[in-house]
């Protein structure tokens, strides 16, 4: 009886999107700082484990009625992370969960007596450039995806408190459990090994920052734990600015792939001019088959059943030719720091934590601490 009375005591707070590789490091944080977490995701979803008793999994369709009234029940703070995250999709087809869904979980929260919301929004808001990108620069809608996160920071942030509501905007995300994006960069040395295993090595282009899954998480409960005033906005990035060529060696090299001189510039004004031929759904669409058909031939032959896709998106050619650098002091000025400063460093451990788990081919060759200075590689 004493241990249902302390365990009731906890204050409870609700994540969705809590199987996404964000949300597998944002449980266990909460439960450690000592909240009890309702843990929703679609059915079928792979949850994160925690410790029996603290976490309720709500396996259920946020668009669904009653589902948002559910899931706020008994609930003293909400981490929004659900969302579908294609830019290739149009407003009606995001819109039901990343709008729709987020207004109805905020007021069912707001009927409920939820003290604070934190909201996922993302990145992708700014247009970039070569300055560094505040919380106060300016945002645009670049596509659908992107719309439909700016229209629901708008309504939350110009809704009446509580709950207070706090925005967060993350870089590139990269990390374990990560299926999109970052992801499918794991899987490109595999379908290249499928031809060579030597490659020269690429530097320098357009600078953005990149995020670890779990500084996100850490992030959103340092939040929970310290809510800001209503309407507040934080930059959630990485402190290095990786120049893109840059960030394929590295991801190559951690794919097991050997890289020697020539050390070649990234063609960005190339890419500048060959980004819309690129982006367009005939091109797109035909080279993410056949590298789909090749990593699938290169994972059955290692034995891997692999859930990543070689894909690249219309979001990643934005990234492959201009500057995203982000201004993240809004959040380290309140105390917050950062587990995973360096992208080589994280990027080789969440390549590692791939080939683990069986997700991408072990890599085979690689040339350990190599790191890239300036276009030049220095043995670590």
């Amino acid at each position: 009886m004493a241990n249902r009375k302390i365990q009731s005591r906890r204050p409870r707070v609700l994540v969705t999107g809590a199987a996404g590789s964000v949300g597998h490091f944002l449980v266990p944080a909460l439960v450690e700082a000592g909240y009890d977490v309702t843990a929703l995701d679609v059915p079928g979803a792979s949850f994160p484990e925690a410790p029996a008793g603290r976490v309720r999994v709500m396996e259920a369709d946020l668009t669904a009625p009653g589902v948002p009234e559910k899931a706020v029940a008994g609930t003293s703070a909400v981490v929004h992370a659900a969302a579908v995250v294609d830019i290739a999709r149009s407003w009606e087809e995001l819109a039901p969960v990343n709008y729709h869904a987020t207004l109805r979980l905020y007021e069912a929260a707001r009927e409920a007596g939820v003290g604070h919301f934190v909201f996922f929004s993302t990145g992708s808001v700014y247009p970039g450039g070569p300055d560094p990108m505040t919380e106060d620069s300016p945002v645009a809608d670049a596509n659908d995806y992107v719309r439909t996160k700016l229209r629901a920071e708008e309504a939350l942030r110009g809704r009446p408190s509580p709950p207070t509501v706090n925005v967060l905007r993350p870089a590139l995300i990269y990390g374990p459990w990560g299926k999109v994006l970052a992801g499918a960069l794991a899987t490109v040395p595999s379908v290249l090994g499928l031809f060579t295993r030597h490659l020269p090595t690429l530097t320098g282009g357009p600078r953005s920052n990149w995020v670890h899954a779990e500084d996100v998480a850490r992030a959103a409960a340092f939040l929970v734990q310290t809510p800001q005033p209503h309407g507040r906005v934080f930059n959630v990035a990485g402190d290095e600015a990786v120049p893109v060529g840059d960030a394929f060696s590295i991801a190559f090299r951690a794919g097991g792939l050997r890289l020697h001189p020539p050390c070649l510039r990234y063609p960005t004004p190339a890419m500048r001019v060959l980004k819309p031929i690129l982006a367009r759904e005939v091109f797109l669409g035909s080279l993410n088959r056949l590298a789909e058909v090749l990593y699938r031939k290169a994972a059955r032959q290692a034995g891997v059943s692999s859930p990543l896709r070689p894909r690249l998106d219309k979001e990643a050619l934005d990234f492959a030719v201009r500057d995203m650098v982000f201004d993240n002091r809004r959040l380290k000025d309140l105390g917050f720091t950062y587990r995973h400063p360096s992208f080589q460093e994280g990027w080789t451990r969440t390549q590692e934590w791939y080939a683990e788990h069986g997700w991408v081919p072990a890599a085979a060759g690689g040339q350990g601490n190599t790191t890239i200075r300036a276009g030049k590689e220095v043995d670590a």
